[in-house]
């Protein structure tokens, strides 16, 4: 009987081991373009469909906002509205706000904000604005909007039982005629010493 011979383990360890690198190589590969931020092979529009979308504005360049005090209890605003974009008159909103207050936190207590809802009216500040136009939304019915620039005026007062630390924070909100909405935008403002 003639002797086998022997397998050699060892020989075969490196092929092995070679071969899982390999394919260690080739499967992150296939993710390398994904993550180079290469070109899609197959896109899905044409360059003339491209040029054809709208470039929308950064929101702090649609709109600009300025304030100014005209006395310690006169506020007055002013919005410069680019063309091709507008505002949702109602969604211009001026508020007192303590610092961490439940209610503008996610998950806030349902005590803390119930006792936030009761004290909402008092913390909301009235704002004179013009009638604006009327516009036909397809999600919210005719809504009053602004196309041009605005300004409103606000009598504020500070609330008793306020805490020191509370700001006054400006909410307002727009889009482009093109059809992109913008989140609600908000503005701690400076108040007057």
């Amino acid at each position: 009987m003639t002797p086998q011979p022997a397998l050699n383990v060892r020989s075969r360890q490196p092929q092995t081991t070679q071969r899982r690198a390999l394919l260690l190589a080739l499967w992150l590969g296939a993710f390398v373009p994904l993550s180079a931020g290469a070109q899609d092979p197959l896109p899905s529009r044409t360059a003339s469909q491209a040029a054809a979308e709208p470039d929308f504005l950064p929101v702090e360049q649609a709109f600009r906002v300025e304030s100014g005090w005209l006395d310690p209890h006169r506020l007055a605003l002013r919005f410069q509205i680019v063309p091709g974009y507008y505002l949702y008159r109602d969604r211009i909103t001026l508020r007192w706000q303590e610092k961490g207050a439940a209610s503008s936190r996610p998950g806030g207590t349902s005590a803390s904000t119930a006792a936030a809802r009761s004290t909402a009216s008092e913390r909301q500040v009235a704002l004179e604005l013009p009638v604006g136009d009327t516009k036909e939304d397809p999600y919210f019915g005719p809504q009053a909007v602004f196309h041009q620039p605005v300004e409103a005026l606000a009598t504020v007062k500070r609330p008793a039982g306020l805490g020191a630390d509370a700001a006054l924070v400006l909410t307002w909100q727009g889009c482009a005629e093109a059809g992109l909405c913008y989140p609600p935008q908000h503005r701690i403002l400076n108040l007057p010493e």
